[in-house]
């Protein structure tokens, strides 16, 4: 168990943190922090739950992240936002996004995608463009889903 996190000490401690990260990136979406924030504990919640329940083993940590990986490919944006947004400059880590930006537009989120709207964009290698927020509910979704099962 880790001593360094304050009352946050199981992975369903952790997992409210994740709901309270995701409840911040709602209010501002526009928030480079909430995003970056969001994707390191969304992304880290795999290894409290390898490490705190006890059903994931006999599978190695490596494993299991591919595993959820599998189950909710989004986890790989937060996984490659999480280390970048940890690290100035990436040297060990191969990310499949290529770039994220904070993209002006002519309208405000108040409007459908269908517009010109300010958005959070993910860029992945491939040239899609994905609006960070639709990654943060995919990830929400998967992660409600995994907790409600339990």
């Amino acid at each position: 168990m880790n001593k360094l996190t304050f009352e946050i000490q199981t992975h369903q401690d952790f997992y409210n943190k994740l709901i309270e990260e995701y409840k911040d990136l709602l209010n501002q979406p526009l928030s480079s922090r909430h995003a970056i924030n969001f994707s390191m504990t969304a992304y880290h919640l795999i290894e409290w739950i390898y490490h705190d329940d006890n059903k994931t083993k006999p599978k190695t940590l490596n494993d299991f992240r591919q595993e959820i990986k599998n189950k909710c490919p989004e986890m790989q944006i937060v996984h490659d936002i999480a280390t970048g947004g940890k690290h100035y400059k990436l040297t060990t880590h191969n990310p499949k996004t290529e770039d994220t930006k904070l993209k002006g537009g002519a309208f405000s989120r108040g409007f459908s995608k269908a517009f010109d709207i300010c958005l959070l964009k993910v860029e992945m290698k491939d040239g899609q463009i994905i609006d960070f927020e639709d990654v943060a509910k995919t990830i929400m979704t998967f992660w409600d889903s995994y907790y409600n099962e339990e």
